[in-house]
């Protein structure tokens, strides 16, 4: 994960490679009254580079062996900020992503893993905002967002933006 801020000139705020110590910078939590208590783990058993990658169900209470099933009712959060972006004109968030989650056609609503900002640390639903990641289909593909693309709140200009990847099933 990177996460790079263009003003004056470009800078990178923000990087992670997974191979540190976990979860390093980052929080880990799942939301109450989902009913697994399974949270973001890390993993060597499938990387892109380096040593380890984070996988969404291998920590917790109950973690899931890398590269097999996850739980049902998941709701897991793998967050980190704040960052200052108040004098940004632009950001980016760039990432290497294995993602083999359900169809978006398939009933009930599918799996998904969704990448989110806030503004205020996820305590206010206006000052947040997330986007689905798309299925990779059983490989790794390099995905860069936009700070601008999150519509809905004004990231770029704050002094406390956060990222979050949130994975439900």
């Amino acid at each position: 994960v990177s996460f790079a801020v263009s003003s004056a000139g470009n800078a990178l705020v923000f990087s992670d490679g997974f191979d540190g110590p976990f979860p390093g910078s980052w929080h880990l939590t799942y939301t109450l009254g989902s009913e697994s208590t399974t949270l973001w783990g890390q993993s060597g058993y499938r990387k892109q580079s380096g040593s380890s990658s984070a996988w969404c169900a291998g920590g917790g209470s109950q973690p899931q062996p890398a590269g097999g099933s996850y739980v049902p009712n998941m709701l897991a959060w793998l967050y980190v900020g704040p960052f200052d972006l108040s004098d940004a004109t632009e950001a980016t968030v760039a990432f290497d992503l294995w993602n083999d989650c359900e169809p978006s056609t398939s009933l009930p609503p599918p799996d998904r893993l969704e990448i989110w900002l806030s503004t205020d640390g996820f305590v206010t639903p206006g000052n947040q905002q997330g986007i689905p990641t798309p299925n990779t289909n059983q490989q790794w593909a390099h995905s860069t967002y936009s700070v601008s693309s999150f519509r809905t709140i004004s990231a770029l200009g704050s002094k406390t933006v956060y990222l979050a990847f949130i994975f439900r099933s």
